[in-house]
């Protein structure tokens, strides 16, 4: 009788445990993917590759208010994202809400007459994904070898 007892409770050791884990691992992967995100407007690299370039006009703007040559980098708040949210199993990243129409605006580009070109750069980057597979696989042999 003791044996069943026994197996039952690391039945629900193990469910808790998991729940947990998942937990975790979403709240990680999270903050995983905001600092590519970082790291990608860093080195001008979105998720599906390098952004175009700067027009010159755009350059030579820049150059007089002194920001950086970069695409997607005047003041810095792209860059500024708010700490992951971590609500009932959920973790959001989201943009700075002064920026969140700007930002749009980037992420969509557009094709008339002075709208920016399209520079895809909220999304899951894969060297993310790839971060992200390997901590879930840590955490999981992690949890097996207590067992």
């Amino acid at each position: 009788m003791e044996a069943k007892f026994k197996k039952i409770k690391d039945q629900i050791d193990f469910n808790q445990n998991i729940d947990r884990l998942i937990n975790q691992a979403t709240f990680e992967a999270a903050q995983i993917n905001v600092k590519e995100i970082k790291s990608g407007l860093d080195t001008s690299t979105g998720p599906k590759g390098s952004f175009k370039k700067l027009k010159l006009s755009t350059a030579k703007q820049k150059r007089k208010k002194g920001q950086p040559l970069k695409p997607l980098i005047a003041t810095g708040m792209m860059r500024r994202l708010p700490p992951v949210k971590q609500k009932s199993g959920k973790s959001i990243v989201s943009v700075a809400k002064k920026r969140a129409k700007i930002a749009q605006y980037h992420d969509k580009g557009g094709t008339k007459r002075g709208q920016p070109p399209k520079r895809e750069w909220f999304d899951i980057y894969p060297s993310a994904e790839r971060k992200i597979i390997r901590m879930l696989k840590k955490k999981l042999v992690k949890l097996y070898s207590r067992l």
